[in-house]
């Protein structure tokens, strides 16, 4: 099967300790960090999990309602990582690289 990610937000912040994630009813939640918080739904038919993406270090993913992290052809996830001197672009690169290592058969589309 195809595997497709997409992803829908990576967030550069200046500063970022442990992030602790709070869900709330409409199918999203609060992710937080020491100087941020971001509120986070999932698209209509989706699905917004805190706990498939954890042993990736991921700790928000969205999936189509009826499919799973494991086995969703589009994927989404949320990220929040300490500002780093580099560009948007680089810092995409090397998370898409993060995730084909782990994944070979991986594709990743805009």
């Amino acid at each position: 099967m195809r595997q497709v990610v997409l992803i829908a937000a990576l967030l550069s912040v200046l500063a970022h300790s442990t992030i602790v994630l709070a869900q709330v009813a409409e199918g999203g939640g609060i992710l937080y960090g020491s100087e941020i918080g971001v509120v986070v739904t999932a698209p209509k038919g989706w699905l917004f999990d805190t706990k498939s993406g954890t042993g990736k270090g991921v700790p928000a993913v969205m999936y189509p309602t009826g499919s799973t992290w494991a086995n969703a052809n589009e994927r989404m996830y949320v990220n929040i990582v300490k500002s780093r001197d580099e560009t948007l672009d680089s810092f995409i690169a090397g998370d898409i690289e993060k995730f084909k290592s782990a994944s070979s058969s991986l594709t990743v589309e805009k």
